[in-house]
């Protein structure tokens, strides 16, 4: 196995993405400490960070973004299942962007995961990632 950092970059707007690199992302999800030191640079002044309190034991030091830490392993471990970690992320990013109603997700669910066990559990997950970030906003 390479070592190093993971990512992935996803652009949405309205209209076409003429350029697929995402060079100032107004949004970054960091799961672990190497991926949050090596991407919080890039971040769009006035962006999100949303990091993995569970594993990063830092702060981050940008004061120009909004930085918001969701415990995403805890929380996939309360639900028995590591594996959901992504799904923790997606529910923290949608309400932390208001880009995605946590409805839409939860309705997608079953299109990309068979059984329906598989679905509630992610579809837990979804829930705890949303309203972790629910608690932190209000």
């Amino acid at each position: 196995m390479r070592g190093g950092t993971a990512n992935c970059s996803v652009k949405i707007q309205d209209g076409t993405i003429g350029d697929t690199e995402a060079t100032k992302p107004h949004v970054l999800i960091a799961l672990n400490r190497p991926s949050m030191e090596k991407f919080e640079p890039i971040v769009a002044s006035g962006g999100t960070l949303i990091y993995n309190s569970t594993l990063i034991d830092v702060t981050p030091s940008r004061k120009d973004i909004r930085v918001l830490a969701v415990p995403i392993t805890g929380l996939a471990d309360e639900l028995g299942n590591t594996k959901v970690q992504s799904m923790v992320a997606a529910g923290a990013f949608a309400a932390a962007t208001g880009l995605f109603a946590l409805d839409d997700i939860i309705r997608l669910l079953p299109s990309l995961y068979s059984g329906e066990a598989i679905v509630k559990l992610n579809e837990k997950a979804v829930k705890a990632g949303f309203d972790f970030v629910r608690g932190i906003k209000s």
